[in-house]
Order: structure tokens, then C-alpha cells, then sequence
């Protein structure tokens, strides 16, 4: 099944990381946080306060309660020393939670200084933690500035990396304006980028528009972009 920009499992820990996504970071940002609650904490224990924080929330029972706790400590960390926060996370035991929280570390980072973080991810990460992180960068950056996340798609070299830059841009711009994305999806040449950015927007906006994506994908011309979006927006229902 497809997910919107994602690739990863869809655990309840991945579904409230995506909710705290698109809902705080992309529409909000992040701000840096005070350290002096846990500063004793973590001199007590010789360890860095952020480091503190996140193993005590992941000690905690699984849950609504940890995961939220959990990514507020892990953004508050990456506000203020993301290199450090990549670097104890890329050494995360568990294949799952370890891709969740380095796609919530890049997309955090990439809010606060862009250039560093994507250079950190088309640097450190490989398959699909780089994919997944890219992609929600690339959403993240469509819904706050579409010109400025379309200019860095397309001015990526063609292959993996600018595939996935391209579907997560236009799924987070179909968030913020469906019909300018899907027309600039429709613009792209034709290949495996623009079928597979234009199946993720139609499904994305089906999502949030139900009614609004049907009218739009069946006034498409008849054919082979029609044919492609109409199983797309059906499972976005």
C-alpha cells in the first residue's frame, strides 16, 4: 500500500511522528527549548541533557503519552545540537524506531538550518531512511514556500534522490494549494517521477478533499494520467 510520503512501517509511533510532522513542523517550526530542567539530571549521569530525556522517554510504557514525549524531547534536542542528536540516533537499536526518529531528525534540522540538513542526509543516510527523509523535507518545504521546494527538486541530478524530493514535494504542496500543485505535477515530463508525484498528490488531496480530488481527476482527459490517478484517489478516500 502507499503512504503518503513515508516508506516506513505504519506503526502508531510512525503515525503520531507523521501527525507531529505535518501538523508542528511544517505549519509551525520548532523553537529551542530551555536545558536547565534536566541539566542536574544529566550531570548526575555524566551524560549529555538531551541524551537524558530521550532515553528516559523511551523507558516509558509504549503509548500515546511516550510517543509524544518522545518527539518533543528528540526535537528539542535537534533545536539545539542536531549533529549530536544524528549522530546517538544513526546508532539507535531497532530498525523501525531508528528510521522513525532520524526522518523526525531530518525534517527538525531541516527547519532550522536546511542546507545542513540535507547535506547531512544525502551524506549519512542510505535506502530508505534517505529516501523517507527527503521526501518529508521536500513536503515540509512545499507547504511553507512551494517556489523555493520546487527550484531544489528539479535542480537535484536526475535519479533516486530527486524522485523522492519530487513526490514529497508535491504531496506537501497539494496540502496548501491542490490545484497549482497538481497542475505543475501535470507539467513535469513525462516518466517515473511525474507518475509517481502525480498518483501521492491525488491520493493526498482525496484525503483531505475527498469530493474536490474526484471532481479534478475525472475531468482529466481520457488516457493514460486519468487511468493513473483514479485508483490513487480511491484509496485516498
Amino acid at each position: 500500500m502507499k503512504t503518503a510520503s513515508l516508506g516506513i512501517s505504519e506503526t502508531p509511533f510512525c503515525a503520531a511522528l507523521l501527525l507531529s510532522l505535518t501538523f508542528t513542523l511544517c505549519f509551525h517550526g520548532c523553537s529551542p527549548s530551555s536545558k536547565t530542567s534536566v541539566e542536574e539530571k544529566a550531570q548526575a549521569k555524566n551524560e549529555d541533557v538531551w541524551v537524558v530525556e530521550v532515553k528516559k522517554a523511551l523507558q516509558q510504557p509504549e503509548g500515546t503519552a511516550r510517543d509524544n514525549v518522545l518527539i518533543k524531547a528528540t526535537r528539542d534536542w535537534v533545536q539545539n545540537d542536531p549533529k549530536g542528536a544524528a549522530k546517538w540516533f544513526q546508532q539507535l537499536p531497532g530498525e523501525n524506531m531508528r528510521r522513525c526518529m532520524l526522518l523526525l531528525v531530518a525534517v527538525t534540522w531541516s527547519q532550522k538550518d536546511f542546507v545542513a540538513a540535507t547535506q547531512w542526509t544525502m551524506q549519512q543516510l542510505e535506502g530508505s531512511d534517505r529516501g523517507d527523509a527527503l521526501s518529508n523535507i521536500g513536503s515540509c518545504l512545499a507547504e511553507k514556500d512551494p517556489a523555493a521546494a520546487v527550484q531544489w527538486a528539479l535542480r537535484l541530478p536526475k535519479g533516486k534522490d530527486r524522485h523522492e524530493v519530487i513526490t514529497g514535494v508535491a504531496m506537501g504542496w497539494v496540502r496548501k494549494d491542490p490545484a497549482a500543485a497538481t497542475q505543475w505535477v501535470l507539467q513535469l515530463p513525462d516518466g517515473e517521477d511525474r507518475d509517481r508525484a502525480l498518483g501521492n498528490a491525488a491520493m493526498e488531496w482525496a484525503r483531505s478533499d475527498p469530493a474536490a480530488a474526484t471532481k479534478w481527476g475525472l475531468q482529466l482527459p481520457k488516457g493514460k494520467d486519468r487511468d493513473h490517478v483514479i485508483p490513487d484517489l480511491v484509496e485516498g478516500w
